[in-house]
């Protein structure tokens, strides 16, 4: 694993399991903890968020847990991807990372009844079969940090290809790729990595991979035939940003076969209110929190839009700049008036923008999907 994992916690409902067999393989027995639901949580609440991070809680996932994402919310245009959670928290810490302030439960939670969840993903391909659905399992947690030990994306990758409208996108800030390397049918897969300046990774992202681990193991997905994508979220303001993002971006395409990325995300720094004390408070090393930030429509507190619009502005020209002319970028959860003044269009709505995804899909992969995409069928 990257980061050490001091114990696990086996929820009695799951015991018996093929994945909590599956992980136990990599635990000491004196480390492996059973119990129930009430008992084990009751431990939980004495956890620091240092201990939640090395420790994993299996357990049975109740109610479904394929969701559009959250970013759905008027006036910000969002891209309206799907979100399967088979894991909820991350082993990887980032200063500005909203799970750890966000969720109730410290732990890296993993729910082992993976059967239930790829069930919803097929059921979701029936339900709007002239449709294609983007599916992501890199929101609320990190798709590939625990994958050589949990075998999820696997079995995910073996169902996207004998559904032909779906992509699977595993989204991470790892080089833990290699296990995925040999498999077959991964032409609607796409491996993105978050990527984010040197000093950002070294100073923000513990126990994440290094920028040019995670580049390199990109060069790898692409060799292996999938496709890639890119998430420079979130950007951050700071003295030598501009220099320091060009090196990224000129770094990145130096690499990496342009015909292969599939996308690219662009988002800022932005958190709920109340946050950035929790960051002071437990990443006191941190500066994220002292930028020129003002309250937003959405309640989350952003960059002032003259900082925020710079940096959009500056990296997507970087973008353009060293080769990526046809790449598809977008704005994660931004108002109609960034995309005019970043990049000069504004999609009608979400409903549009996530019909703009399979549009520039079947021009660029049109072995992904043939059939040209009918806007009635995303609205």
């Amino acid at each position: 694993m990257m980061r050490k994992m001091d114990q696990i916690f086996i929820d009695n409902n799951a015991k018996d399991d093929p994945l909590t067999y599956r992980l136990m393989r990599s635990f000491d027995p004196e480390s492996i903890v059973f119990g129930n639901e009430a008992e084990l949580k009751t431990i939980f609440n004495e956890f620091s968020l240092s201990k939640g991070k090395r420790s994993i809680y299996l357990t049975r996932a109740r109610g479904r847990l394929l969701k559009t994402c959250q970013g759905m919310q008027e006036p910000y245009l969002c891209c309206r991807l799907k979100v399967l959670s088979p894991i909820s928290n991350c082993p990887i810490c980032c200063s500005y990372c909203f799970l750890q302030f966000y969720l109730n439960n410290p732990v890296t939670t993993v729910y082992t009844n993976i059967s239930d969840f790829k069930e919803e993903v097929r059921d979701l391909s029936i339900s709007q079969p002239r449709r294609l659905f983007r599916v992501t399992t890199g929101e609320l947690s990190d798709s590939l940090a625990l994958d050589p030990e949990t075998g999820m994306a696997r079995q995910l990758v073996e169902l996207v290809g004998k559904l032909p409208n779906v992509i699977l996108e595993l989204k991470t800030k790892t080089a833990r790729v290699d296990h995925l390397l040999g498999l077959d049918q991964v032409r609607r897969v796409v491996v993105s990595w978050s990527l984010n300046t040197a000093r950002v990774v070294e100073e923000e992202e513990r126990a994440s991979s290094s920028l040019e681990a995670r580049i390199e193991a990109a060069r790898r997905a692409c060799s292996a035939g999938y496709l890639v994508g890119f998430h420079f979220d979130p950007l951050v303001c700071y003295s030598s940003w501009e220099q320091d993002y060009e090196d990224v971006i000129r770094r990145l395409f130096s690499k990496i076969d342009v015909d292969k990325v599939v996308w690219v995300s662009l988002g800022t720094l932005r958190f709920a209110p109340g946050m950035e004390g929790e960051m002071k408070r437990f990443f006191p090393g941190s500066k994220l929190a002292y930028g020129e930030f003002i309250k937003a429509a959405d309640g989350k507190m952003r960059y002032i839009k003259p900082i925020r619009y710079e940096l959009y502005r500056r990296v997507v020209s970087l973008i353009r700049k060293y080769g990526g002319d046809e790449v598809f970028v977008y704005l994660c959860m931004e108002m109609p008036d960034a995309w005019e003044s970043v990049m000069d269009f504004v999609p009608e709505s979400s409903e549009h923008l996530d019909y703009l995804f399979a549009k520039n899909i079947h021009t660029r992969f049109g072995s992904i999907l043939p059939d040209h995409p009918i806007i009635d069928h995303y609205k």
